[in-house]
């Protein structure tokens, strides 16, 4: 993955719901994302669209 496409999003994996995603120069512009302990419910994922750079994730998407 390049980096400059590299982008993350929070998911409830009780609820299937998203966080908004973003990247990691915004991450260092905002402060850190502490990501919660392994037994959490909130998963950090770090992604890349291959055929869309401009895809993010937001919070009102889930899966169903």
């Amino acid at each position: 993955m390049s980096d400059s496409k590299v982008k993350y999003v929070w998911l409830n994996v009780k609820t299937w719901k998203f966080s908004n995603s973003w990247t990691e120069k915004e991450q260092e512009m905002h402060g850190e994302k502490v990501p919660p302990s392994k037994e959490s419910e909130w998963k950090l994922i770090k992604f890349e669209c291959v055929n869309d750079s401009d895809f993010e994730f937001h919070h009102l998407m889930r899966i169903a």
